[in-house]
């Protein structure tokens, strides 16, 4: 699994977990194409998608309870998306 969730962040698994990654800045090495590190590892999609939703929620610089729902919301729908897409391209795989 290799599924891109915005420009900063993508999930992966090994045979035991669902692995969040940020993109690590590797700007200090002229020319040299940004990495991935592990940030958190888990047993269930949902808590990778909870976790990131956490994230986002305490970088939120929502000043009013309707900005901050507006953000979760927009955040929510850009993971599921990110999970719909990735999976519809593992049902073409499938299907070939």
């Amino acid at each position: 699994m290799n599924i891109p969730v915005g420009h900063k962040y993508r999930l992966t698994s090994d045979n035991l977990n669902i692995v969040v990654e940020q993109r690590a800045d590797n700007a200090r090495k002229e020319g040299a194409e940004p990495g991935w590190r592990p940030i958190a590892y888990f047993a269930r999609m949902e808590q990778a998608i909870d976790f990131l939703l956490e994230r986002h929620i305490k970088a939120s610089e929502a000043m009013t309870l309707q900005e901050l729902a507006n953000d979760i919301h927009s955040a929510r729908t850009a993971l599921y998306e990110a999970i719909r897409t990735a999976g519809e391209g593992l049902q073409a795989t499938l299907q070939l």
